[in-house]
């Protein structure tokens, strides 16, 4: 196969092979199939799941959608809005980027939060760069303890300090 072409998607595989290529675990693609998210397109003569090659970006795309804090509610509407064939009228369309920009603005403020709590680290770590270092016997005389104790407060866009 060359650089250009794509793999056979018509292949079906076992869980395994889904798993391994999607970067998953069986127990999500299960998860997943008892959300009504995916499902097995056939069976073996012995009742093995098999799943078409064809999911692989869909349940990325479910992975992504989900880590980036979408609730499996949320995500069984947004793949009811894509499997729709509903097609001739704007309505489809109009739906999913409503649902698309209401999702990322979670996921930006999300972002926003991850970057406060990643500047409070990065300031202690900053300002504790030298006690590795120190030779005072009390590490509450120079405030350092202080400021490392207080990430359980660190600040955030709702909560700043």
């Amino acid at each position: 196969m060359s650089i250009d072409e794509k793999p056979d998607t018509s292949q079906d595989v076992s869980i395994g092979v889904i798993c391994r290529i999607a970067g998953c675990t069986p127990r999500t693609v299960r998860f997943y199939e008892q959300e009504g998210l995916l499902e097995p397109v056939s069976r073996t003569r012995g009742g093995r799941k098999l799943y078409s090659l064809s999911l692989v970006p869909k349940l990325k795309m479910i992975k992504a959608l989900q880590a980036s804090g979408l609730s499996i509610k949320d995500l069984q509407e947004l793949l009811r809005l894509t499997e729709s064939p509903r097609t001739a009228d704007r309505w489809l369309t109009l739906q999913l980027r409503e649902r698309l920009g209401s999702y990322q603005q979670s996921v930006d403020m999300k972002v926003a939060e991850l970057q406060s709590a990643r500047n409070a680290i990065a300031a202690a770590l900053d300002e504790t760069s030298r006690c590795p270092h120190c030779s005072s016997t009390d590490c509450a005389i120079c405030g350092s303890l202080a400021l490392l104790r207080s990430l359980g407060t660190c600040p955030t866009p709702e909560n700043p300090s």
